[in-house]
């Protein structure tokens, strides 16, 4: 007893197995959202996570839009051509460095994302009619709370959680590599990207 309470007493943060049970709500959660929200008509819900990303850096290299969406350049650059070539992203020179491009969403990339955040914000209301606007942004803070916390942490670093399929290294590149060769050719269908929707899932 004694020994356990020390180790109780020495350790920071939640147990172990309350955060494997919040892990469990929070896919229950994402599970939810998909049955009530669904995808975009237009695109898939792993297009909307890179579009958001994109209306939040406002302008960013495919290797900083990698970085943050903790995915390889590679993938980051072939779901940046399908949105391209649906007329939601562009490519733009950097003028801070000419050999270098930065992606922003399209007028057309804005319009989708502001109906989508409309009809689903509203799917959403229409299931929480027992909560006031406090408690939702109550609920809010703590998730981007949370959030926050768990990209922050720099012992793990991104790529490094259990069941990464990821390499160390393969975050890294040579610089403007994205402008080195010729981005791959768009399919017809949005990429799909698993590694991305298990962060929560």
């Amino acid at each position: 007893m004694h020994d356990r309470t020390n180790d109780e007493a020495q350790r920071s943060g939640p147990s172990p197995a309350l955060c494997s049970e919040l892990l469990q709500a929070l896919s229950q959660l994402n599970r939810t959202r998909k049955h009530i929200v669904g995808d975009s008509p237009r695109v898939h819900f792993t297009s909307l996570i890179t579009l958001y990303t994109v209306q939040e850096l406002r302008r960013t290299r495919i290797s900083g839009l990698a970085e943050r969406l903790m995915i390889d350049l590679s993938a980051a650059s072939r779901q940046v051509s399908v949105l391209e070539n649906d007329g939601l992203l562009r490519r733009i020179r950097d003028e801070s460095d000419h050999r270098a491009c930065l992606v922003e969403l399209t007028a057309d990339g804005e319009q989708l994302l502001a109906e989508y955040q409309r009809d689903s914000g509203r799917a959403v209301a229409g299931r929480l009619t027992d909560w006031t606007d406090d408690q939702v942004e109550r609920m809010t803070a703590e998730l981007q709370r949370l959030t926050t916390s768990l990209c922050s942490d720099p012992a793990a670093g991104p790529g490094h959680g259990p069941g990464s399929r990821r390499s160390p290294d393969q975050h890294q590149e040579p610089p403007h590599q994205e402008q080195a060769q010729e981005p791959p050719a768009p399919t017809s269908t949005p990429v799909h990207h698993p590694e991305l929707e298990s962060v929560i899932a």
